[in-house]
Formats: structure tokens, C-alpha cells, sequence
């Protein structure tokens, strides 16, 4: 088995704050003690959403904790699976992040040469204490990863860019409006307070923790649907172009949160097709054909508004038919513009 080690304790969490519990009382370091962890979401608002989003965390044992040369401090010693990682002192929050990066590629089998490992602890509920895998044991020392992630979700784990054009493991879940992302976070137990700087280390003033309560910070980002406007011409007079125009508006909790003008211009019979993208989810949406074509009549709409769903298309179907009135015409297309500074929206003529 091969074995890394650090001498001293210095770990900063980049998503998660470690605190401690009430009532803790001045004492010295002691590695025999049982831990626990709890991870809450924090905030009334966003512990509703994270629950609507069935949110649980997955928890892997990284290295176990052993005593360093202080008498107040203590280094780890990684597990066989994790002895790849490299830790030493003076690491700052961006290098634990890089750890804790490393350990999610490891953990979840992304890591080239690799696969998944089971976690300690698999599916635990936000706000209650994560014991090891019997409930009824307490954690030891040691040094954990947290994977937060939608109890539903099969594929929770994906990449995102960073600016210096590398990717980053995240994973997701999903709530009716939003999608949550976590960052894989390394927690170490027994901690101390963070200091002013966000920084925690067994340089700290203060108690030693053994039962910490994280809370998850996720990048939170409005899930968005699309709606297909669909016209079907069942006869054309070919004297003209035909000019169809529709007023397209979204209403979000009481909210105008979408509002634009679209048309379509045929020289033959048949259907045309007009997707718009990035409409919030939850949205109410009504088009109204406001201009039927010169010579044309609507015979058949839908009945009534629509409401967009994540990640997919609604559909809303207008049939068309000449009338034989022998009228010509063309159309022009408009649009609005939201006026951030009057707070009202402007009809521009493209």
C-alpha cells in the first residue's frame, strides 16, 4: 500500500463552511474520538429547492488521520486508492480544490486507468448527521469526500470549463426551475474554525471539531425549454408571398419575462417551423396570430397557452387556408427590446 502523508493540518473548503457544534468545550487533539458530518443546504429558500431537487451526498474516505510531530496537529495517511494524491503544507484553497478534484476523479472513475468506487456512504439526506456505513457507527479521522448530486439523476456527473480552458468535474440535480451544480469538496475531521480569511487550519485558534456541519454553496442556473411555432398552409395563391405574423409573450410568476414578434413567409403550400430558445421554465406562454396573410384565414389555433417544460420543445400548431378574397399583401417582421432604464419593453420594426 502506498502512503502519503502531510505533518501538519492546513485545509481550506472552497463550497463548504465547517462549523461547530454547541456547547463544545477547550480540549486537546484526540484521534480516538468518533466524528460525525452533517450537510445542510443552508438558507430556508434554498433547503426547499435542494429538497424539491432531491439533493443527497454520496461520502468516500480519502485518508485516515495519524499524528503529526505537534502535539496539536495531525497529517493523513491516503488509502490504497487514493495514493496517487500528493498533499503537503502550506496548501491554499485553489490547491485543495485541485485536490479535491483529483479525489472526484478517482472516486467516481473519471480518472484515466479507473473505476467508480463505492462510497462509505451512499445517498444520505441533507441535515442529518452522515454516520459510517453502519448508522450506527460514528466516523474516524480522517480526511472525506463529498459528492452532492440528484437522488434521480442517472448521469449526475458532467464537466465544465474554467477559465484557463481546463474542465472541472461537477455534478448535478435538478429542481422545476433550476439546475444545481456541486463541486466534489474534501472535509477533514476533527477541524477547526475557519479564520477571517476563510481558511481552516490546525494553526487555527480554538476548539478541534469532531462533529461538523457543511453547508453546500451550488452554482444555481435557471433551467430554460423552447417552443416550436408551427404553421400549416393548406393552400397557396401564388400571386403574392404569403406573410404570417405572431405575438409571442411569457408570463412567469405575474412576470412579462418574454415578449416578441415572429413571422413566417411562404411561396408554397405546406409548414413551416420557428423555434425560440432560452424561455424560462414554468412560463406561460400565448401566441397570438396577429396578422393572418393577405387573402388568408385562420381556421384552426391552439386552444389556449402553453407552459414550457425543462430541456424540451412545446409545440403550439396554427392551420391556415385562402379565402378566395383575391387580397394581396406583404408583412414586415418586429421585435421587442427590453429598455433596462424605463423598464419597459420597445417595439423595434427590423
Amino acid at each position: 500500500m502506498r502512503h502519503k502523508w502531510i505533518r501538519t493540518l492546513a485545509i481550506a473548503l472552497g463550497a463548504v463552511l465547517a462549523l461547530p457544534l454547541a456547547g463544545s468545550a477547550a480540549q486537546d487533539l484526540d484521534l480516538s474520538k468518533d466524528c460525525s458530518l452533517t450537510v445542510s443546504p443552508g438558507g430556508e429558500e434554498t433547503a426547499a429547492e435542494l429538497a424539491q431537487a432531491g439533493v443527497v451526498v454520496d461520502l468516500y474516505k480519502v485518508a485516515e488521520a495519524k499524528a503529526g510531530s505537534g502535539a496539536d496537529a495531525y497529517g493523513f495517511q491516503m488509502l490504497e486508492a487514493y495514493g496517487s494524491l500528493t498533499a503537503g503544507e502550506g496548501l491554499d484553497k485553489e490547491d485543495w480544490q485541485r485536490l479535491a478534484q483529483e479525489a472526484a476523479e478517482i472516486a467516481l472513475g473519471v480518472a484515466p486507468g479507473t473505476e467508480a468506487k463505492l462510497p462509505i456512504v451512499a445517498g444520505a439526506p441533507l441535515g442529518t448527521a452522515i454516520a459510517d456505513s453502519d448508522a450506527a457507527e460514528a466516523l474516524t479521522p480522517g480526511l472525506y469526500l463529498l459528492i452532492a448530486r440528484g437522488s434521480d439523476v442517472e448521469d449526475y456527473v458532467t464537466t465544465i470549463p474554467g477559465e484557463d480552458g481546463t474542465e472541472s468535474i461537477v455534478t448535478v440535480a435538478y429542481s422545476k426551475e433550476h439546475t444545481f451544480r456541486f463541486a466534489p469538496e474534501l472535509a477533514a475531521i476533527p477541524s477547526k474554525e475557519a479564520d477571517e480569511n476563510g481558511v481552516i487550519s490546525s494553526a487555527n485558534p480554538g476548539d478541534w471539531m469532531y462533529d461538523l456541519t457543511v453547508y453546500l454553496k451550488p452554482d444555481r442556473e435557471e433551467r430554460n425549454g423552447s417552443l416550436e411555432i408551427i404553421k400549416d398552409l393548406l393552400t397557396y395563391e401564388d400571386s403574392y408571398e404569403a406573410t404570417f405574423v405572431f405575438q409571442v409573450e411569457a408570463v412567469l410568476d405575474g412576470e412579462l419575462v418574454y415578449s416578441d414578434v415572429v413571422s413566417m413567409t411562404f411561396n408554397a403550400p405546406g409548414e413551416q417551423h420557428v423555434l425560440i430558445d432560452k424561455i424560462p421554465v414554468g412560463a406561460e406562454v400565448t401566441v397570438t396570430e396577429v396578422y393572418s396573410g393577405a387573402g388568408y384565414s385562420l381556421i384552426a389555433g391552439p386552444d389556449g397557452p402553453v407552459i414550457i417544460g425543462a430541456d424540451e420543445v412545446v409545440s403550439v400548431t396554427f392551420t391556415n387556408d385562402y379565402d378566395n378574397s383575391g387580397n394581396g399583401g406583404h408583412g414586415i417582421t418586429n421585435h421587442f427590446e427590453y429598455d433596462p432604464e424605463n423598464g419597459e419593453w420597445i417595439w423595434v420594426q427590423e
